[in-house]
């Protein structure tokens, strides 16, 4: 016997594909700017990282696949 997905399974499900989506985002701003090494003055820190990238003149919304950021993270955009 098979459990069945309810709607709010779904929705629940969706929000975490869309925060995984933003972790891997953030992840990759994080060795972009080099904060990977140790001699980093912010090594470690992953605060700022977004407003930096934003500073940079990158668009406000992004999504990584393959370390690579492109389209957006609306939740339209998001496969589930």
């Amino acid at each position: 016997m098979g459990y069945q997905m309810t709607e709010a399974d779904c929705q629940a499900w969706e929000r975490v594909c869309e925060d995984q989506q933003r972790q891997d985002f953030l992840d990759s701003l994080y060795i972009r700017y080099g904060r990977d090494k140790s001699d980093h003055p912010l090594h470690s820190l992953y605060t700022g990282l977004f407003q930096q990238w934003i500073a940079d003149g990158r668009p406000s919304d992004g999504v990584v696949r393959n370390g690579d950021v492109l389209g957006d993270l609306s939740p339209s955009s998001v496969p589930v």
